[in-house]
């Protein structure tokens, strides 16, 4: 925030004169999901220029992705022809965006795409048919962006009062495939499983939506999968972090991580451990003795009672807890 209390790409987006700002209030919601990358070299696409059939006007939101992204090329599309100079870093392409022969040419000169923008004709087959094609073609960390989605409710646009059938219902479907672990595990079926492995996040804000793309795969608490390949990474990064920066609450962690991967002998050592390490943590003393019951451990469970014995004033407190 400035002191005049707008973010940076909301002031630009004033200075260039879209209506990212004022007819709607989108660049807030940008700012917040895109600053941390703002001056990364990225590649980014926005469908729709601007200015209809005139070839002179348009770019107005061009320009302002230029500015807040100084590193970055910019591509624009329009089913409209343009003849705009805005900067070495911006092209500007002609074709429809539901022509997927156009997408796919975009895509192989100038992609893979790190931001989409969806600023088109905001028609409901338009919209989910470029979503369709353009969205496994992402940056594997890459972010879509639709806007105007309240088209969806909208008959000019091919939308309905109830918005079914269109963006909105579509990516309803693609959160439900994000949770498929936890719908199965409950004994349900997805709705629609496409693509919910490579989805890391859903932002609906008014009249915009933006999908995150990234890595799914780590295993649910509801149905826990130690062998996917996200928790071993998950695993590793922490014991690279513990190995740099050692800490209780990280000790406490990995020793849950190990228990919930069936290394319960493992974990009772990382546990046992950071006992001697941090014996003030009634969290690692209580994991402790759950683990060396269950493995049996009749002398270490006797020594870890008598710890908690003179950890605690009332030990059976201590005991409901670790229940």
């Amino acid at each position: 925030m400035t002191e005049a209390g707008l973010d940076p790409l909301s002031r630009i987006a004033i200075a260039c004169g879209t209506d990212k700002w004022g007819a709607h209030c989108y660049t807030p919601d940008y700012h917040r999901m895109l600053c941390h990358r703002r001056f990364d070299q990225l590649r980014v696409l926005e469908i729709g220029v601007g200015g209809y059939k005139a070839k002179q006007l348009g770019g107005r939101s061009l320009r302002m992705w230029a500015e807040y992204f100084p590193n970055a090329e910019i591509i624009g599309l329009d089913i409209a022809e343009k003849q705009l100079d805005l900067g070495p870093r911006v092209r500007i392409v002609q074709g429809s965006q539901d022509d997927t022969e156009v997408l796919e040419r975009l895509s192989n000169d100038y992609g893979p795409f790190d931001i989409v923008i969806d600023d088109g004709s905001h028609i409901v087959s338009h919209v989910l048919a470029t979503f369709e094609f353009l969205f496994p073609l992402l940056a594997a960390d890459g972010v879509y962006a639709v806007e105007d989605v309240q088209t969806a409710f909208w008959p000019a646009y091919g939308g309905n009062p109830g918005g079914t059938n269109t963006i909105i219902t579509r990516v309803g479907n693609l959160i439900r495939a994000m949770h498929a672990d936890e719908v199965a595990a409950m004994g349900g079926t997805p709705l629609d499983t496409k693509w919910g492995d490579v989805v890391s996040g859903v932002h609906f804000f008014r009249n915009v939506i933006l999908i995150q793309r990234g890595c799914n795969d780590y295993p649910s608490n509801a149905r826990f999968d130690s062998s996917r390949p996200a928790f071993g990474r998950a695993l590793q990064d922490l014991e690279s972090e513990l190995a740099e920066a050692p800490s209780e609450g990280g000790t406490m962690i990995r020793t849950q991580m190990l228990l919930l991967s069936g290394q319960h002998a493992q974990a009772l050592g990382v546990a046992t451990a950071g006992i001697s390490r941090y014996p003030q943590s009634l969290d690692l003393l209580l994991i402790a003795l759950k683990l060396a019951t269950a493995l049996k451990r009749e002398s270490e469970v006797k020594l870890l009672h008598t710890r908690l014995e003179q950890f605690v004033a009332d030990p059976v407190l201590a005991l409901e807890v670790e229940q």
